[in-house]
Protein backbone atom coordinates (compact mmCIF):
# COMPACT_ATOMS: atom_id res chain seq x y z
CA UNK A 1 0.00 0.00 0.00
CA UNK A 2 0.93 3.68 -0.85
CA UNK A 3 1.72 5.59 2.77
CA UNK A 4 -0.47 8.90 0.87
CA UNK A 5 -3.34 5.74 1.00
CA UNK A 6 -2.04 4.92 4.45
CA UNK A 7 -2.53 8.52 5.62
CA UNK A 8 -6.18 8.81 4.39
CA UNK A 9 -7.26 5.88 5.80
CA UNK A 10 -5.90 6.66 8.95
CA UNK A 11 -7.33 10.28 9.20
CA UNK A 12 -10.63 8.84 7.49
CA UNK A 13 -11.15 6.34 10.78
CA UNK A 14 -10.19 8.97 13.02
CA UNK A 15 -12.95 11.34 11.59
CA UNK A 16 -15.62 8.50 11.88
CA UNK A 17 -13.95 7.72 15.70
CA UNK A 18 -14.87 12.12 16.86
CA UNK A 19 -18.02 12.06 14.55
CA UNK A 20 -19.43 9.18 16.70
CA UNK A 21 -18.53 10.46 19.83
CA UNK A 22 -20.05 13.81 19.19
CA UNK A 23 -23.03 12.95 17.11
CA UNK A 24 -24.82 12.41 20.55
CA UNK A 25 -23.70 15.60 22.03
CA UNK A 26 -23.93 17.69 18.86
CA UNK A 27 -27.65 16.29 17.44
CA UNK A 28 -29.74 14.28 20.02
CA UNK A 29 -31.49 16.36 22.33
CA UNK A 30 -30.89 16.08 25.88
CA UNK A 31 -33.81 15.83 28.22
CA UNK A 32 -34.78 18.57 30.58
CA UNK A 33 -35.70 17.84 34.33
CA UNK A 34 -37.28 20.51 36.06
CA UNK A 35 -36.22 20.25 39.71
CA UNK A 36 -38.68 21.28 42.28
CA UNK A 37 -36.96 24.46 44.02
CA UNK A 38 -39.82 25.05 46.63
CA UNK A 39 -38.57 23.61 49.97
CA UNK A 40 -40.45 20.56 51.89
CA UNK A 41 -39.71 21.68 55.35
CA UNK A 42 -41.84 20.60 57.74
CA UNK A 43 -42.57 23.40 60.02
CA UNK A 44 -41.41 23.99 63.82
CA UNK A 45 -42.95 21.61 66.40
CA UNK A 46 -44.72 23.26 69.30
CA UNK A 47 -43.79 22.18 72.16
CA UNK A 48 -45.54 21.99 75.26
CA UNK A 49 -44.66 22.69 78.84
CA UNK A 50 -44.85 19.22 81.02
CA UNK A 51 -45.23 20.16 84.49
CA UNK A 52 -43.19 17.01 86.41
CA UNK A 53 -44.27 16.04 89.65
CA UNK A 54 -41.72 16.01 92.93
CA UNK A 55 -40.55 12.98 93.96
CA UNK A 56 -42.26 11.33 97.28
CA UNK A 57 -39.76 10.15 99.70
CA UNK A 58 -39.73 6.32 100.70
CA UNK A 59 -40.94 5.54 104.05
CA UNK A 60 -37.81 3.57 105.14
CA UNK A 61 -35.31 6.02 104.28
CA UNK A 62 -34.67 9.30 105.83
CA UNK A 63 -33.72 12.22 103.51
CA UNK A 64 -30.27 13.22 103.02
CA UNK A 65 -29.05 16.67 103.95
CA UNK A 66 -26.35 19.09 103.07
CA UNK A 67 -24.15 18.33 105.89
CA UNK A 68 -24.73 14.35 105.45
CA UNK A 69 -23.62 14.11 101.87
CA UNK A 70 -20.70 12.22 101.34
CA UNK A 71 -17.39 13.13 99.78
CA UNK A 72 -14.90 11.01 97.89
CA UNK A 73 -12.28 11.82 100.22
CA UNK A 74 -14.37 10.55 103.37
CA UNK A 75 -13.52 7.07 104.31
CA UNK A 76 -15.89 3.73 103.74
CA UNK A 77 -18.98 3.07 105.87
CA UNK A 78 -18.59 1.21 108.41
CA UNK A 79 -21.10 -1.58 106.95
CA UNK A 80 -18.35 -1.94 104.24
CA UNK A 81 -15.64 -2.61 106.54
CA UNK A 82 -17.52 -5.16 108.59
CA UNK A 83 -18.26 -7.52 105.48
CA UNK A 84 -14.32 -7.29 104.12
CA UNK A 85 -13.11 -10.40 105.04
CA UNK A 86 -9.88 -10.23 107.75
CA UNK A 87 -6.25 -10.69 106.16
CA UNK A 88 -3.79 -13.06 107.57
CA UNK A 89 -1.68 -12.45 110.33
CA UNK A 90 1.39 -12.39 108.37
CA UNK A 91 0.08 -10.20 105.82
CA UNK A 92 -0.71 -7.58 108.73
CA UNK A 93 2.75 -7.91 110.06
CA UNK A 94 4.02 -6.97 105.51
CA UNK A 95 1.29 -4.13 106.42
CA UNK A 96 3.09 -2.71 108.48
CA UNK A 97 6.46 -2.83 108.17
CA UNK A 98 4.50 -1.32 104.75
CA UNK A 99 2.84 2.08 106.36
CA UNK A 100 6.48 3.60 107.03
CA UNK A 101 7.52 3.00 102.76
CA UNK A 102 6.26 5.27 100.60
CA UNK A 103 6.15 4.43 96.91
CA UNK A 104 8.82 5.90 94.68
CA UNK A 105 7.17 7.41 91.71
CA UNK A 106 8.75 8.24 88.49
CA UNK A 107 9.69 11.48 86.82
CA UNK A 108 5.83 11.40 85.45
CA UNK A 109 4.68 11.01 88.60
CA UNK A 110 3.78 7.54 88.24
CA UNK A 111 4.49 4.55 91.34
CA UNK A 112 7.60 2.64 90.57
CA UNK A 113 6.72 -1.20 90.45
CA UNK A 114 8.75 -4.35 90.35
CA UNK A 115 7.59 -7.74 89.12
CA UNK A 116 10.13 -10.61 89.67
CA UNK A 117 10.46 -12.55 86.32
CA UNK A 118 11.20 -16.13 87.62
CA UNK A 119 11.61 -18.01 84.24
CA UNK A 120 10.78 -18.31 80.09
CA UNK A 121 9.30 -21.48 78.84
CA UNK A 122 8.40 -22.37 75.40
CA UNK A 123 5.57 -24.26 76.21
CA UNK A 124 2.52 -22.67 77.77
CA UNK A 125 1.66 -26.05 79.91
CA UNK A 126 5.00 -25.46 81.64
CA UNK A 127 4.28 -21.89 82.49
CA UNK A 128 0.77 -22.51 83.51
CA UNK A 129 1.52 -24.97 85.82
CA UNK A 130 4.37 -23.31 87.13
CA UNK A 131 2.07 -19.99 87.70
CA UNK A 132 -0.44 -22.36 89.44
CA UNK A 133 2.33 -23.96 91.58
CA UNK A 134 3.13 -20.22 92.43
CA UNK A 135 -0.30 -18.84 93.20
CA UNK A 136 -0.54 -22.34 95.39
CA UNK A 137 2.29 -21.09 97.59
CA UNK A 138 1.08 -17.56 98.52
CA UNK A 139 2.81 -15.67 95.57
CA UNK A 140 0.53 -12.95 92.85
CA UNK A 141 1.89 -14.84 89.98
CA UNK A 142 1.43 -14.45 86.57
CA UNK A 143 2.39 -15.20 83.01
CA UNK A 144 2.89 -13.36 79.47
CA UNK A 145 3.25 -14.18 75.83
CA UNK A 146 6.44 -13.03 73.88
CA UNK A 147 7.06 -13.35 70.25
CA UNK A 148 10.69 -13.59 69.83
CA UNK A 149 11.36 -14.08 65.65
CA UNK A 150 9.08 -16.66 64.96
CA UNK A 151 9.08 -18.07 68.56
CA UNK A 152 7.07 -17.71 71.56
CA UNK A 153 8.10 -17.91 74.99
CA UNK A 154 5.81 -17.93 78.04
CA UNK A 155 7.59 -15.75 81.21
CA UNK A 156 6.11 -16.68 84.47
CA UNK A 157 6.39 -13.35 86.75
CA UNK A 158 5.63 -12.92 90.92
CA UNK A 159 4.50 -9.04 91.57
CA UNK A 160 4.13 -6.22 90.77
CA UNK A 161 5.51 -4.98 94.20
CA UNK A 162 6.34 -1.13 95.26
CA UNK A 163 8.94 -1.97 97.69
CA UNK A 164 12.00 -3.66 96.52
CA UNK A 165 13.17 -5.19 99.08
CA UNK A 166 10.56 -7.37 99.48
CA UNK A 167 11.26 -9.07 95.76
CA UNK A 168 14.88 -9.11 97.00
CA UNK A 169 14.06 -11.44 99.43
CA UNK A 170 11.36 -13.25 97.30
CA UNK A 171 13.90 -13.38 95.04
CA UNK A 172 16.62 -15.69 97.10
CA UNK A 173 13.71 -17.96 97.78
CA UNK A 174 12.44 -18.52 94.72
CA UNK A 175 15.62 -19.08 93.14
CA UNK A 176 16.54 -21.74 96.00
CA UNK A 177 13.32 -23.70 95.64
CA UNK A 178 13.20 -23.50 92.23
CA UNK A 179 17.39 -23.62 91.40
CA UNK A 180 16.37 -20.66 88.98
CA UNK A 181 18.34 -17.38 88.61
CA UNK A 182 15.38 -14.99 88.69
CA UNK A 183 15.40 -11.50 87.97
CA UNK A 184 13.89 -8.35 89.11
CA UNK A 185 12.50 -5.68 86.54
CA UNK A 186 10.02 -2.82 86.26
CA UNK A 187 6.97 -3.98 85.85
CA UNK A 188 4.90 -2.28 82.88
CA UNK A 189 1.29 -2.87 82.37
Amino acid sequence: MNDILKQRLVGALVLIALGVVFWPVIFVESERREVDQSAQVPAIPVLQDAKIAAPEPLPDIEPVSARDEISLHDSPPTILKQQQAEPPQETETVLADDASAAPQLDPDGIPVAWVLQVISVSKREKADALTAQLIEQGYKAYHRALRRNDEVLYRVYIGPVFERDKLDRVKQDIDRELHVKAIITRYLP
